[in-house]
């Protein structure tokens, strides 16, 4: 569990919880394979491609474990980066469906991940 120091206190911090459909979680798996393939076949690699790349790993593992039968219906604790490539693989996913041909499945698809943008939403903490 990640830790977070404030005033010389170590204060736990919770991980969010998440739990998605399986109409969502095969979303997720097919907006993850072209942020994959758009980390390894850059050819300036960012000085932490291997780490996205080794979480890009994880989140694949968390969502087909999400999909098997005996875990459907617990959440299932993400972190700040799973959350974050979570979230940039759902807007790349998005820019390639807007430049697809309409149909009713594309439309489908877009409902669905604007559903899936507000779940990953970051909340807002008030100042």
């Amino acid at each position: 569990m990640a830790k977070r120091r404030i005033r010389g206190k170590a204060m736990k911090v919770k991980l969010p919880c998440l739990l998605f459909t399986r109409e969502q979680l095969v979303i997720l798996r097919k907006a993850l394979e072209p942020f994959e393939q758009m980390i390894l076949t850059q050819k300036n690699p960012l000085p932490n491609s291997d780490f996205a790349l080794a979480i890009v790993t994880q989140l694949q593992i968390k969502i087909q474990h999400m999909m098997m039968s005996a875990a459907r219906g617990e959440p299932v604790a993400f972190d700040t980066n799973e959350t974050l490539i979570l979230r940039a693989a759902v807007c790349m996913f998005a820019l390639y469906l807007e430049t697809t041909e309409h149909s009713t499945e594309g439309d489908a698809l877009k409902q669905q991940r604007q559903t899936l943008s507000s779940l990953l939403a970051i909340p807002q903490v008030p100042t």
